[in-house]
């Protein structure tokens, strides 16, 4: 108890903040990424190849 009340003004408080959700009506709201992937070989040549991934807010569930 005496080592609690000695370093409880040295401690830092949390700062504690809330994460507002929010919910969208189908079709307004989406977050989009593009992603490289690799290089790979096709066709007896290297290939870049690249990856599309969208997440629709309205679908999560």
């Amino acid at each position: 108890m005496i080592l609690r009340e000695y370093v409880t003004p040295y401690r830092l408080q949390p700062k504690k903040q809330e994460t507002v959700r929010f919910e969208t009506p189908p079709g307004r709201q989406g977050q989009m990424e593009w992603s490289d992937v690799g290089t790979y070989e096709g066709d007896g040549e290297m290939r870049m190849v690249y990856a599309f991934s969208i997440i629709i807010g309205y679908l999560r569930m």
